[in-house]
């Protein structure tokens, strides 16, 4: 069954091109599990995935158990042992490298566990008696944990010793690596806000990983979209502007060194190159989903690593300004960049109409992503197999500004049994 919300916006042309090329179904949210999900979507038709999976160990999502293989179920996140985990996230991940087009973009936020930990869970109960009391004399319930008579998985016996870090974000990359991508960053998310933690023998857990992989060597990164401006740029130039002597190395290949301050490329004149260390406070979500990472998160994967438009025959991602061919004499055919090489552009001659680029999140929960997908003018396409949390993403869509939207359609949902 699928549900349609009134459009804000008129975009009947693009969902004819849409529908003419056997593209995906745009700003829809499928209620499937994610195999399945990921199954109905076409080879190649996603520009960009960004995405948060279920952190093993951590919380109940009240989801149904998964067949991974003959004789394997298992809720994701749940599992008995870190192997297992790893082994179904890698499967998840296998297809959405099918999906993933070569010029795409994976961003992945996932973050470690202790090894030997009870989470409070302990043996006699004691489970929600620690939580402080309610006006109505009750204690208070944290929702998304584990339920207290359940033993959690990371206090069974483990290939790592008790109280380690688990590095499963690192075992992650790394079997990403062996499997065919190419890891370009290890992004730390820094939470200034972060929640303290009751531990007297090491320190409180403050950032989280974000992983940005990718297919192969040239693909679709729009770094002046997110540059971050100088602070003291006017000034800077100011005082340096009589220098113009150009400076020459003395190695045989005679190249040129970077200019003196102050000089033409010295600065860049949108700004700095943002770096792989991002301060972001989290925020509260009053929904009834309790683990939402913010929209700003969200913002420099979707503007760096998916396309504002691409071609609606081929897919090629659209560059969003002029460039200049240059040629490479290790490359067969000629390659495109920006006039001050920070980013890959490509382009296409079929003369076929645009449509936006697609973000796709697997794990779509509350939907946060398609939210920031929106706002920048990028469709979406999600999956998350709890019903409640696809209403829950759904009444979120319709009840955003329209001010704010650029680009999307109407938001769609497909379900079996949401109420």
């Amino acid at each position: 069954m699928v549900i349609e919300s009134p459009s804000t916006i008129d975009h009947a042309n693009r969902n004819t091109l849409a529908n003419s090329q056997c593209s995906p179904t745009r700003n829809v949210i499928h209620n499937l599990d994610v195999l399945e999900g990921l199954k109905g979507l076409p080879d190649q038709s996603i520009d960009c995935v960004l995405t948060s999976p279920p952190y093993w160990s951590k919380r109940d999502y009240s989801l149904p158990v998964t067949e991974w293989a003959p004789g394997d179920r298992a809720v994701l996140g749940l599992e008995g042992n870190i192997e297992s985990y790893l082994r179904h996230l890698l499967q998840v991940f296998g297809g959405i490298y099918r999906i993933l087009k070569k010029t795409g973009t994976l961003w992945v936020v996932l973050g470690d566990t202790y090894a030997g930990s009870w989470g409070n869970y302990l043996p006699g109960g004691l489970k929600g008696k620690q939580r402080p009391r309610m006006k109505q004399r009750g204690r208070f319930t944290r929702p998304g944990v584990l339920d207290p008579h359940q033993r959690p998985p990371t206090s069974l016996n483990q290939t790592v010793p008790r109280k380690s870090l688990c590095l499963l974000p690192v075992r992650f990359a790394i079997a990403m690596i062996e499997r065919g991508w190419i890891l370009r960053n290890v992004i730390i998310w820094h939470k200034p806000n972060h929640l303290p933690e009751s531990v007297k023998d090491r320190f409180a857990s403050s950032w989280e990983y974000g992983l940005f992989f990718v297919k192969q060597q040239r693909y679709f990164f729009d770094l002046d979209a997110i540059r971050v401006p100088h602070k003291f740029l006017q000034r800077h130039l100011m005082k340096h502007q009589r220098q113009s002597v150009t400076r020459l190395s003395h190695h045989p290949s005679r190249g040129r060194l970077p200019p003196y301050h102050g000089q033409d490329g010295a600065l860049h004149p949108k700004g700095k190159n943002p770096g792989d260390c991002w301060g972001i406070n989290t925020k509260p979500f009053s929904g009834a989903h309790f683990a939402v990472y913010p929209e700003a998160l969200c913002e420099r994967p979707i503007l760096a690593g998916c396309p504002k438009e691409v071609c609606s025959k081929c897919g090629t991602p659209q560059s969003p300004q002029a460039v200049r061919q240059l040629s490479h004499r290790k490359r067969q055919a000629k390659s495109n960049r920006s006039p001050h090489g920070s980013w890959m552009a490509f382009s296409c001659t079929c003369m076929a109409g645009m449509l936006p680029g697609i973000v796709l999140d697997p794990f779509m929960g509350s939907g946060t992503t398609a939210v920031v997908a929106g706002k920048f003018g990028r469709d979406f396409i999600g999956i998350e197999r709890n019903p409640a949390y696809v209403k829950l993403a759904c009444e979120r869509l319709e009840n955003r500004k329209p001010q704010k939207l650029k680009g999307d359609s109407a938001v769609k949902k497909t379900r079996d049994d949401v109420p």
